[in-house]
């Protein structure tokens, strides 16, 4: 099977899900998409994918209710302390694209800590979008290309390129959105620009591996031009 050296995937849905389940708190679904998220990664990692991007938490779901809130920041602390493990076995290497410094302090240092403990990960590479924004981060290339005192006419793609969250990682092969919407939302911008794109009706707690091995099989058919 041909396999997307970069994936990246909005995992849209938590919430109508636990609603559809009738959980008594909607944010379980988050919960279970954590688990989610957990299963996808090690399918990725023995697939042979080689980077996988996933939106964590824009800068928009900071407008969310506080109890909310409060609730996802917890998970994100536990998903860094008992999946950290996990991800070290299996050579998983973490990075955040975002801006962590939004975040309270107890969730910014178990981020620390996980990348800092996963930072020898020799096998896929984990992107976690948080606090993120597609716009920002172009914004804030933008700044550091200007403190750089790079001159206009030394500004190309490629250098740009070296300026994003994402540099020293190649553009995204493959895009995913589940939940059922047919938009990027603010979502790499940049990075997929000549992404393939999949859009999956099914929400995320419901994206089981095989469900990945369906979108994998059809990137496979697909044919990359690339404009040519």
């Amino acid at each position: 099977m041909k396999i997307p050296e970069h994936l990246a995937i909005i995992m849209d849905g938590n919430r109508r899900w636990a609603k559809e389940q009738n959980l008594s708190n909607v944010t379980e679904g988050h919960r279970v998409g954590a688990d989610r998220l957990e299963e996808i990664v090690s399918e990725c990692g023995r697939l042979g994918v080689k980077y996988l991007t996933v939106y964590t938490f824009s800068t928009e779901n900071f407008k969310r209710v506080a109890s909310e809130l409060k609730m996802l920041f917890d998970l994100f602390v536990d998903f860094a302390v008992n999946k950290r493990q996990k991800l070290i076995d299996e050579g998983v290497k973490v990075k955040l694209l975002g801006r962590l410094e939004l975040f309270p302090e107890v969730v910014m240092k178990a981020m620390e800590k996980l990348i800092s403990d996963t930072g020898v990960g020799s096998g896929l590479t984990l992107s976690l979008c948080f606090g993120y924004g597609g716009r920002a981060e172009i914004v804030d290339a933008c700044q550091k290309i200007i403190r750089a005192g790079v001159k206009a006419e030394e500004v190309t793609e490629e250098l740009f390129d070296r300026y994003l969250y994402t540099a020293g990682m190649p553009e995204v092969d493959a895009m995913v959105r589940t939940g059922g919407a047919t938009r990027v939302s603010n979502f790499l911008p940049w990075q997929i620009s000549y992404a393939e794109m999949f859009f999956v009706d099914k929400y995320w707690p419901e994206f089981t591996k095989e469900e990945l091995h369906k979108v994998l099989e059809e990137f496979e058919e697909r044919e990359r031009r690339f404009g040519k």
